[in-house]
């Protein structure tokens, strides 16, 4: 015989009314009813799981042990019902984000922690890139959300973008590096003359790189900025970071400004795209809207180290 939901449903009901009259009032059903439901999953079962010679229906260890699991059964048996619900409502199953690595991901991160308790039925594909990877992702795969500095690609007319923000590049090197003797304003002619540490696409996608391209005839190609970061710290050369990833080692002095005659700080848009076509669902549109309403997460270059910057 099949155990089913609706006998795991009964027990769980007498287990917290404490009797069989008092389950089948909150069940709505005969006593009867009630008592034939826990028969059969006894016989089902083969266990004595109410005490029924007690003055109150309780049940036995055995059927406190089954009903620990017969919780865990109704959990599950209510979140398909839920997620069916969602389903039928229009909900995506799964949700893809693409983010730039230029940006901090950890800032959207509470973002998304809150969407997976309110929407637990859509399982997001996050995904992060840069340069040749965004472009490649873009362009094949299409995600429903798109986080990203505007002007670094072109943007497919599937596409339409919300600006929430800003990112802000700024020109460092480690303070031993010969260029952080030089006077400022460093002219881009000094700074040619040594390493410019860069990133690259990896092999096999297009190869764009960083915006910061000054034409320096000795470079170096770095994966990602966690790395080149490092670089920069050894005192390999000099480059463009975000200033998130730099402002405490500009506070500490592990590296110091790059302050040239044009172009040491650089500022964009940061923008949340979003499919149009075909539209997001109701929870794709849900998480837009959360996006959408972090329009703080990116401020821009904060004025103590706008100043270190300006022209002496």
């Amino acid at each position: 015989m099949i155990v089913t939901l609706d006998q795991l449903q009964v027990l769980a009901e007498l287990e917290r009314s404490g009797s069989v009259s008092a389950a089948a009032r909150r069940l709505h059903r005969a006593q009867s009813a009630v008592s034939y439901a826990i028969k059969t999953l006894e016989g089902a079962l083969g266990l004595a799981l109410v005490d029924h010679d007690a003055y109150r229906a309780g049940l036995t260890q055995v059927g406190k042990a089954v009903l620990a699991k017969a919780a865990q059964v109704l959990a599950d048996a209510e979140a398909l019902e839920h997620l069916a619900a969602e389903l039928r409502g229009g909900a995506e199953p799964t949700l893809n984000i693409l983010v730039d690595a230029i940006l901090p991901i950890a800032r959207i991160m509470p973002v998304l922690a809150r969407f997976s308790e309110r929407r637990p039925s859509t399982r997001v594909n996050l995904r992060v890139e840069l340069l040749g990877g965004m472009v490649h992702a873009l362009n094949e795969e299409q995600p429903e959300l798109v986080v990203s500095p505007l002007g670094l690609y072109e943007l497919s007319p599937h596409y339409d973008h919300h600006v929430i923000g800003t990112v802000t590049m700024v020109a460092v090197v480690a303070a031993g590096h010969p260029l952080a003797r030089e006077p400022a304003p460093v002219s881009l002619e000094t700074a040619r003359r040594h390493v410019h540490l860069l990133i690259t696409s990896p092999p096999g996608l297009q190869t764009p790189v960083d915006s910061g391209l000054i034409g320096a005839p000795r470079h170096w190609n770095f994966p990602d900025f966690a790395s080149r970061l490092e670089g920069l710290r050894a005192g390999l050369g000099f480059a463009w970071m975000p200033t998130h990833m730099v402002e405490d080692d500009l506070r500490n002095g592990v590296l110091v400004p790059l302050v040239l005659e044009r172009g040491s700080v650089t500022q964009g848009e940061v923008a949340l795209l979003y499919r149009a076509r075909p539209p997001l669902g109701p929870t794709g549109r849900y998480l837009l809207e959360e996006l959408r309403a972090q329009a703080g997460l990116w401020p821009p270059l904060s004025a103590d180290l706008l100043s270190i910057y300006e022209m002496p």
